[in-house]
């Protein structure tokens, strides 16, 4: 890498012992309501961003000093492009559903749409997976390839999912 030197041909050399992760999967194994390892099917992220975790900050001014401290803790939200598998993106739109329907039902209770997704990184190094587990999530944005005339070979499914915290388990 370019201004990144990296001696690992020397034993004595505290960069010998680094081992670099050079390739890694995502698998989707809960979306929401749908148990999508339990059906036996394996769906790949093609893309998949996990939320970055921030702090709101709180300041307290004393005689000539200010003092931070953190508020709160946010969480952005998780994207994830993923190939279409029959049945996902219709129990997407179900879940959909729970959050609103119609202006005559507005706007369900929270309780009756949030639920937990998870996803598992298999990594290219042996006993190195972890499964993140993404709590109060719901679909704010779903979408799929747009429609035309062209064939494609594969529907590609976009899902933004809030997260009011995550869980990361190591294998």
């Amino acid at each position: 890498m370019p201004g990144f030197n990296i001696e690992s041909n020397n034993p004595d050399s505290p960069n010998a012992i680094l081992d670099f992760f050079t390739t890694y999967q995502w698998t989707i194994d809960k979306l929401g309501p749908t148990e999508v390892d339990s059906k036996g099917i394996k769906i790949h992220a093609r893309e998949l961003t996990l939320p970055s975790i921030d702090f709101e900050e709180e300041t307290v001014r004393g005689a000539s000093v200010i003092y931070k401290f953190p508020k709160a803790v946010t969480h952005s939200d998780i994207v994830i492009v993923f190939y279409d598998v029959v049945g996902v993106f219709e129990a997407l739109l179900e879940w959909r559903k729970k959050i609103w329907e119609n202006d005559a039902t507005g706007i369900r209770p929270a309780n009756e749409f949030m639920d937990t997704c998870s996803f598992t990184a298999h990594s290219s190094k042996e006993g190195t997976s972890y499964t993140v587990t993404a709590f109060n999530t719901w679909p704010k944005s779903l979408s799929h390839n747009p429609m035309s005339y062209e064939n494609s070979d594969f529907k590609v499914i976009n899902l933004t999912l809030p997260t009011s915290h995550i869980q990361i388990d190591f294998a």
